[in-house]
């Protein structure tokens, strides 16, 4: 299926095989109704556009609705979450089941840290975009993007790390720059949420 299919214009009723009624809505209106980040949205519609002929490509209201169902939550999380260069077939296998009427269940336990991982990554957006690490190592971070990272100022992050309440190292010994590493920040995160 293109992406440059003709879409209807407006959501128009719909009667299917059996006779029942449903939604047909334009590809951009289900577009920008999923859930998913743009990328995975555009390949969502690929893989549930219907092409009606004159009418031009939709999207049935019910085939958004199965995949905006609460058991499907998670999944959506974790594909929102995933920035690894997904198959198109893998992707379109995970959709598929999505979009049946048992859904795709994940476990509450893996739910409830993909809810602590968006919770953590909505107040530090800067990580969705990666962020910078020094020359000094291609593991440590700069005073600047570690506060950014757990949220407080530059100067507090340098008191904190006197104070051995987070660990730290320097470039050229003590008189050099502050640097830390990605695990020492969590660590400190995971003793600050206990």
């Amino acid at each position: 299926m293109s992406s440059s299919l003709p879409s209807i214009t407006e959501a128009v009723e719909f009667q299917l095989c059996g006779g029942d009624l449903d939604v047909a809505l334009p590809l951009e209106e289900a577009r920008n109704a999923i859930g998913l980040r743009p990328d995975l949205a555009a390949k969502w519609v690929l893989r549930f556009a219907l092409d009606e002929g004159a009418d031009g490509a939709y999207i049935l209201q019910s085939e958004l609705d199965l995949f905006d169902a609460p058991q499907n939550a998670g999944v959506r999380e974790a594909l929102n979450l995933c920035f690894l260069d997904l198959d198109d077939d893998l992707l379109f296998a995970i959709f598929d089941r999505m979009a049946s009427p048992n859904g795709f269940k994940i476990p509450a336990d893996v739910t409830q840290r993909l809810e602590l991982i968006t919770d953590y990554l909505k107040l530090n957006p800067q990580i969705m975009s990666g962020f910078p690490v020094t020359s000094d190592g291609p593991d440590l971070i700069k005073v600047s993007h570690a506060a950014k990272l757990i949220g407080v100022s530059e100067t507090k992050l340098r008191s904190m790390a006197k104070a051995g309440e987070i660990e730290y190292t320097r470039t050229h010994g003590e008189s050099g720059h502050y640097r830390f590493r990605r695990e020492w920040l969590n660590d400190f995160l995971e003793k600050e949420r206990a």
